[in-house]
């Protein structure tokens, strides 16, 4: 039950970013590498999406032209991942993420 929880607020967040954080998805997707492989796995997240279908023996999307962009933009970050392995983490993504850089402004309250 916990994980259907989990899932369902990813989806949610990754609503919420797509709608209002646009800025936060291109961060992500900067970082983002390698390529979809197809597996169908993000097709099942919470519920299983009416648009999937097996063509050829591989998941496809029925309406993959028109698709929802929130569908598009999956993965934004590692949490999408993490979430998506849930659902099957026998089977790896083709997307990875480089770490984030971690500049920092100097810290003012230091100084002498």
């Amino acid at each position: 039950m916990a994980t259907f929880f989990i899932l369902v607020w990813g989806k949610l967040r990754r609503t919420y970013l797509y709608f209002v954080r646009m800025d936060y998805v291109k961060q992500g997707h900067a970082r983002r590498h390698g390529e979809c492989r197809r597996c169908g796995r993000c097709c099942f997240m919470v519920f299983r999406c009416p648009f999937y279908h097996l063509e050829a023996g591989l998941p496809a999307c029925r309406i993959h032209k028109t698709k929802p962009r929130v569908c598009r933009i999956f993965p934004i970050d590692e949490r999408d991942l993490r979430d998506r392995d849930m659902v099957a983490n026998n089977i790896p993504c083709g997307y990875f993420f480089n770490e984030r850089e971690t500049s920092r402004a100097p810290d003012s309250t230091n100084s002498s």
